[in-house]
């Protein structure tokens, strides 16, 4: 995605939805940032925008978990966005928690360069520096420069998070008698013509039709190198390898759901999308049902949530699933 200047307070709060995923309110909003020099000068970026309740008690875990991401990634300085309407009772709680942050991160020689307070982020509501008491007005965020990129590349902004956990829901059940008839009268080539269907889908954009799903969930179930040639699909592009994958997920049930669920979430938190990648861990380890055998996989990628692991470090994965999937006779481009 392009480089994309942030100049203002308006322009930071507008970009949040887009940075998250979805418009958040009551909440306490965290943007890390980097510095790096290019052509010359120094560029600060955003390396990770995390989010919290604005009432949550856990506030010293969430604390400890930015600072440790922060001293391992050379973290520079953060923005505070607390977004919080109510009583001043409430505000001020919620106000006290952000600056609990604040003096954790300090403690760890992260300054906070700004700390704003608005009621809410749609057009027209009023922000507030805490520090200078400047004042200004937020922006439609549907068409900052960031949301516009988002969905130039793919990418759609749920109206709330709870519309964003309901695109990790169910639709109704793939038929998995026409899979398990697919399998029988393909034989060996059953997985790699499933697998190299799923990869043009993902490659042209196209929404998996109920009948792949079926077939593609029963692959997932079939053993560990088969369901990692799944992972393929994030060579043809992350955004458009997580929409198919999460599609997919809505078709199935149990560990199959659970393993394609930990796929989407994988491509997902690749693409940069942590809440979403967080959302797909909950319901994969729900549609599990405590089954543990071959949930590895979904474990590692818990774990990178929880302690911030760069994305990056992931990315090898897409390049073993190529592997799995060209030994299985999947052509890739």
């Amino acid at each position: 995605m392009q480089s994309i200047r942030l100049t203002t307070a308006t322009d930071v709060v507008a970009s949040i939805p887009a940075l998250l995923g979805f418009v958040p309110v009551f909440s306490i909003v965290m943007l890390l940032l980097t510095e790096s020099i290019v052509d010359d000068h120094t560029e600060t970026r955003i390396l990770l925008a995390a989010r919290t309740d604005a009432d949550d008690r856990g506030i010293d875990r969430h604390s400890g978990t930015l600072a440790a991401i922060g001293h391992r990634e050379n973290v520079t300085g953060a923005i505070t966005v607390v977004i919080v309407d109510g009583s001043p009772v409430v505000i001020d709680e919620a106000i006290s928690n952000a600056l609990a942050i604040r003096e954790h991160l300090a403690h760890h020689n992260i300054p906070t360069v700004r700390m704003l307070h608005t009621a809410n982020i749609e057009e027209g509501a009023t922000w507030t520096d805490l520090d200078t008491l400047e004042m200004g007005v937020t922006a439609d965020h549907r068409f900052s420069d960031v949301s516009v990129a988002a969905v130039l590349y793919g990418r759609n902004v749920a109206s709330s998070a709870a519309a964003l956990y309901a695109r990790y829901g169910l639709a109704a059940e793939a038929d998995m008698r026409g899979a398990h008839t697919a399998s029988v009268e393909q034989g060996d080539d059953f997985v790699r013509a499933t697998l190299a269907e799923l990869l043009e889908v993902v490659r042209t954009g196209d929404q998996p039709s109920a009948d792949l799903a079926g077939r593609v969930g029963m692959v997932a179930t079939l053993g560990g190198e088969r369901r990692d040639a799944i992972i393929a699909a994030g060579r043809h592009g992350l955004e458009d390898a997580t929409a198919a994958t999460v599609h997919i997920s809505r078709h199935l049930r149990g560990v199959a759901r659970a393993h394609m669920l930990t796929i989407a979430g994988l491509f997902a938190y690749m693409a940069g999308h942590g809440v979403e990648a967080r959302i797909a861990c909950e319901r994969a380890d729900s549609a599990a049902g405590g089954h543990e055998l071959g949930m590895k996989l979904l474990r590692l990628l818990e774990h990178s949530i929880r302690h911030g692991l760069n994305p990056v470090h992931l990315s090898e994965l897409i390049d073993i699933g190529v592997a799995k999937a060209q030994e299985l006779g999947v052509d890739i481009d």
